[in-house]
């Protein structure tokens, strides 16, 4: 009955892990959504502006000040909008190998609780096969912890843009700068 419910207690744990993934990237997609409409609603309401002021250009001189206007303008939405796309991103990649390290540690867990639970009474599981179980749950822990920092790393590399700050719900990327000031 002991080895039915460590199997049940396993699935429970494997299946709410799931759950948790399924909601945080439910979370990601709405904010990603919310994003995206902020920011199609900014820019449409600034291109409107913009081209109302390029229509009521009375000379050449106007009309190209305001053409350059419309396009530093639409610059800086995309660089912003990118921005924000890459933040979105790290976040929900850091809370992904949060729940995968904490999924590989449940199991290294449960294989090291049922190997110790075996050993004992297994003539063939002696001390020196106990150990080898234990040195490869914890080399194992040790490549997912490797596993798990190389992407962020590479989010950090010099290439990589700035982190900015999260737009409101009221607000859209692309009206002034996001950058956080070096502290």
């Amino acid at each position: 009955m002991t080895d039915l419910q460590e199997r049940f207690s396993l699935t429970e744990k494997t299946l709410q892990s799931q759950l948790e993934l399924t909601h945080l990237l439910t979370q990601e997609a709405q904010r990603f959504l919310d994003l995206q409409y902020t920011t199609a609603k900014r820019s449409i309401t600034q291109t409107e502006a913009q081209l109302r002021a390029l229509t009521a250009a009375e000379d050449a001189h106007a009309v190209l000040a305001a053409s350059s206007e419309m396009a530093a303008a639409a610059r800086d939405r995309a660089m912003s909008y990118a921005q924000s796309v890459y933040e979105f991103a790290a976040q929900a990649q850091s809370q992904i190998v949060r729940l995968f390290e904490a999924q590989i540690a449940a199991l290294s867990d449960a294989v090291l609780a049922a190997t110790e639970t075996v050993a004992p009474s297994s003539p063939v599981v002696g001390p020196v096969a106990l150990a080898l179980v234990k040195s490869t749950v914890e080399v194992t822990k040790a490549a997912a912890r490797t596993f798990a920092a190389a992407p962020m790393q590479a989010a950090r590399s010099p290439d990589s843009p700035p982190p900015v700050d999260e737009p409101s719900r009221s607000e859209a990327p692309g009206g002034g700068s996001r950058r956080k000031k070096a502290e």
